[in-house]
């Protein structure tokens, strides 16, 4: 299997950080020289309660100086369309999933407002659901589960997607550690979103190196 050389970006994931620790966390991976932050929504119905709206994650982004990342919308809800647009003000890449029987709609209007689409897929859904020509992120938890363990067979999924097409953003999501970042990359993604692992026992400093 041909693997990529290129380390796979880093996204940071804040939804298990506690709220007072939030802008602390958050300015403390920007200073390490992270790049992007991913921004998890969810309605307490698709997937467990928790995360961002547009406006909170907009005040952080605000109180650390982070609008020169990049940011990712990654929206849990069962009825996203309206969820779209606020999202796009700032993020360049919005992730539903392929769950919902309508995501290719939603696609559509993600790329009507210059952003880019991505197919979020739980680890129970098949590959064979996700096309070959858009962006998808393998969940290797339940949507919502930060701190369950990671389902290794998420990475078979990763290898079958990038033998399809590696060029796309392949990401990985959930109980991401240094070790699983290796593995997966050796599997294809090119792209990791991290939470537990890197604002936990001194993990800014762990990953910092691969931002």
């Amino acid at each position: 299997m041909k693997t990529s050389s290129v380390r796979p970006a880093i996204a940071a994931s804040l939804w298990s950080v506690t709220k007072p620790l939030l802008n602390a966390q958050a300015a403390s991976a920007l200073s390490a020289g992270l790049r992007r932050f991913h921004w998890d929504h969810s309605d307490g119905i698709f997937a467990k309660p928790g995360g961002f709206s547009p406006l909170t994650a907009t005040e952080i982004i605000e109180n650390v100086g982070a609008q020169a990342a990049k940011h990712e919308a990654h929206i849990m809800v069962t009825e996203p369309e309206d969820e779209i647009d606020a999202w796009a003000i700032f993020c360049d890449r919005i992730i539903v999933h392929a769950e919902l029987g309508n995501w290719r709609k939603l696609a559509d209007r993600i790329t009507s407002r210059g952003c880019t689409p991505v197919l979020a897929i739980s680890p129970e859904t098949e590959v064979s659901l996700v096309p070959d020509d858009i962006a998808v992120l393998c969940m290797s938890v339940t949507p919502g589960q930060a701190g369950a363990d990671f389902r290794f067979e998420v990475l078979k999924k990763i290898s079958i997607l990038a033998a399809r097409n590696r060029r796309r953003p392949i990401g990985l999501d959930g109980g991401v550690t240094l070790d699983i970042a290796h593995e997966a990359k050796l599997a294809g993604a090119n792209w990791l979103v991290v939470g537990n692992n890197l604002f936990n026992d001194a993990g800014i400093n762990r990953w910092k190196s691969l931002f």
